[in-house]
């Protein structure tokens, strides 16, 4: 991932970021290299993420979960699963203080099996990275999926949304 964020990150802007926004992305450069090593020696494991896990593709079918539309899948992190659903999660509660009181509660509970890897205090700082890195992580892999086929870069804003998230999940993580 550092590889990619050293080669696209100033395309991946260039796909919807304003100028303003663009120059505080590109000025995280070097600690979103430093966050990939941290994250990496915090929690180092990888696993399948969905890359797209929200509500309209889980289903429960004959008593059972179903993970459907794995189109978006990747290994990675196993953190960076998260993103997709908080975003899901925050566009559904509004920024109501008590739904996202709750979603904070709901994270220790994620991060619970993950203890046979870390203790709870490096899991909790992982997880934390990944919320920023997992938006970077999305924006690569839209920005990867275009890239090679489109020409036009800027009529197909996906990565900038997701470069635009980390801005505002840093403004959000500010807040907690």
């Amino acid at each position: 991932m550092k590889k990619d964020i050293i080669q696209h990150l100033e395309g991946m802007c260039d796909t919807g970021l304003s100028a303003e926004e663009k120059e505080a992305v590109m000025k995280l450069q070097p600690e979103l290299i430093a966050m990939c090593d941290e994250l990496e020696q915090l929690v180092p494991v990888h696993s399948i993420d969905h890359g797209d896990l929200h509500s309209a593709n889980i289903q429960y079918v004959n008593g059972k979960l179903v993970f459907l539309d794995w189109g978006d899948s990747s290994i990675t992190h196993p953190f960076f699963s998260t993103r997709v659903f908080w975003n899901s999660l925050y566009e559904l509660v509004d920024n109501d203080p008590e739904w996202l009181k709750m979603i904070d509660e709901f994270r220790p509970f994620y991060l619970k099996p993950w203890t046979a890897f870390a203790p709870m205090e490096k899991l909790e700082r992982a997880l934390k990275i990944s919320d920023q890195l997992g938006c970077v992580h999305r924006a690569i892999s839209w920005y990867s999926y275009l890239n090679p086929s489109v020409a036009d870069q800027s009529e197909h804003k996906k990565p900038s949304q997701w470069m635009h998230a980390l801005l505002e999940e840093r403004e959000f993580d500010k807040t907690r």
